[in-house]
């Protein structure tokens, strides 16, 4: 978090993200066009008029923080991902899920770190360590359009 804070541009949101572990309403930040109120016809084209303008700067904004969120996202996935040793990545990477919620989602991802990380019946219960070995090579099986060597990766990893 503090590499990102430092070295991110528009960091604020893909920090906090992250520290909720929870993503933000991205459309809760688009802004809105009022309307003049003024009953008076010239008034009311000037305060139009300016409401126009700042929509236009607002909305301006909100697109380039957008992008920076999208972009940051990314880049802290990259950053996170980085991080973890190889042993980390072979049991997120083989994980069910893992293409469609956790690849490029820099919070899913935290939250598949901390559940293989806080994982502590790894180290108490060797039989069910055992069972679970087994249940997954035997329901390891090539996924619809998965190339041959991502299955052979992946079923080498379940071995």
């Amino acid at each position: 978090m503090n590499y990102i804070k430092r070295t991110y541009d528009r960091e604020n949101d893909i920090t906090e993200a992250l520290r909720t572990m929870d993503l933000p309403n991205i459309n809760m930040w688009k802004p809105s066009l009022r309307v003049s109120l003024i009953s008076d016809d010239d008034e009311e084209k000037r305060e139009n008029r300016q409401f126009e303008l700042n929509y236009k700067a607002e909305f301006d904004e909100y697109m380039k923080q957008k992008r920076a969120f999208e972009e940051n996202c990314y880049k802290s996935y990259a950053e996170i991902w980085a991080r973890c040793n190889m042993a980390m990545k072979s049991k997120i990477e083989s994980r069910k899920d893992y293409e469609s919620e956790v690849y490029n989602k820099p919070v899913k991802l935290l939250e598949a770190i901390k559940k293989h990380a806080l994982n502590y019946e790894e180290n108490r219960y060797e039989m069910s360590i055992i069972l679970n070995a087994v249940t997954a090579f035997v329901n390891c099986k090539q996924k619809e359009k998965e190339a041959l060597q991502e299955y052979t990766k992946r079923f080498k990893l379940v071995r």
